[in-house]
Formats: structure tokens, C-alpha cells, sequence
């Protein structure tokens, strides 16, 4: 399966990993599973986050990008991309997420992902932050 998709912290931390190319059948499959996962999030919390591994090989278009659901969904928190992207793919990301008012970062690690959103949003939970390692990729 080109892409894993598991709570990172239950209900609040979606954990994406894209492997390899992905089809459009197979991006718009994983949209629909993060919006499905949203809506199965903690019923209390405003946000439920995304962090999305990417391994550098899997590549989308910004028409693909702007047909997908989750960057509209009204629980879209803030979504945390981590891979190996050079700076035009960088760029390209941010623009999208201008272009879908999205809450977006880039980071260099899990970790750095995981302290970046317990940074932004401090309703998450401190008793399930999980313990990452840039191991852990």
C-alpha cells in the first residue's frame, strides 16, 4: 500500500505516510480515510492535527492538491510535512496551502513535527505526547 494511516496521539495526531508513487486513485483513497478519521477524532477538541511523511519519490500536482477534502474539512488543524523535498517542492507546498488557507509547516524530523503542534495547540495532551526520535521515520 502506497500509504499508512494511524493516530500518532488517539484522536488528536494523525500520523500519514506516503511510499512510492501514488496514483490519483490512490491520493484521493487516502483523503477520503483522513477525512474519515477527523470526523472519529476526540469530540471535544476544536483541531485534529496531520503530520504527513513523505519519502521524496511520491509527487502530486496542485490540481490534485486543491481537489482534495481534508484541507477543508472543519476540523483540519494544523498539517506538518516532513521529507526529502527540494525548494521548488517546498515552495510548491507552500503555495498550496496558501491557495487552500491551509495551517501548514514543513519540518526536518518527527520530532520536530511533534514539538511544533504541542507548541501551537496546548490543548493537546501532554500525557500521551509521544516519545519520537528521528529514528523513528
Amino acid at each position: 500500500m502506497p500509504y499508512q494511516l494511524d493516530w500518532l496521539v488517539p484522536k488528536r495526531i494523525v500520523l500519514l505516510k506516503y511510499q512510492g508513487t501514488i496514483t490519483e486513485t490512490e491520493l484521493h483513497e487516502s483523503d477520503a480515510a483522513l477525512c474519515r478519521f477527523y470526523d472519529e477524532g476526540d469530540a471535544d477538541a476544536a483541531l485534529i492535527h496531520q503530520i504527513c511523511i513523505l519519502d521524496g519519490t511520491s509527487k502530486t500536482s496542485l490540481v490534485q492538491l486543491t481537489s482534495l477534502k481534508w484541507p477543508k474539512h472543519p476540523r483540519n488543524g494544523w498539517m506538518i510535512a516532513i521529507g526529502k523535498v527540494n525548494s521548488i517542492e517546498r515552495i510548491i507546498g507552500g503555495f498550496a496551502a496558501q491557495l487552500l488557507k491551509m495551517r501548514y509547516r514543513s519540518a526536518n524530523s518527527l520530532a520536530e513535527a511533534v514539538e511544533t503542534l504541542y507548541r501551537v495547540d496546548l490543548t493537546l495532551p501532554e500525557a500521551t505526547r509521544p516519545s519520537v526520535t528521528s529514528a523513528d521515520l
